[in-house]
């Protein structure tokens, strides 16, 4: 999956969410994270939007941990950083 950090949020194919109350302390980011989801490619409006308590842990240079939860849902996934520059 690839995602796009655009200053203010993270977007991606069918996905947009919003970053809010962001702190950080050594290579740990917690955050608000308010993300849409459009399931359908043709649809102006998202069909779900899901608000979450998320952490963010930078594991080296390439690598982190994203840990997002709700009252329903905990995911808990890696992903490697590739930067455009």
């Amino acid at each position: 999956m690839l995602f796009i950090y655009d200053g203010e949020g993270v977007k991606s194919g069918k996905t947009s969410c919003t970053l809010s109350n962001v702190t950080h302390s050594g290579n740990v980011y917690q955050f608000d994270e308010s993300c849409a989801y459009y399931h359908r490619a043709w649809s102006i409006l998202p069909t779900t939007v899901t608000d979450y308590k998320s952490r963010l842990e930078v594991l080296n240079q390439r690598e982190f941990l994203l840990k997002r939860e709700n009252e329903n849902l905990e995911m808990t996934d890696q992903y490697r950083w590739c930067s455009a520059k």
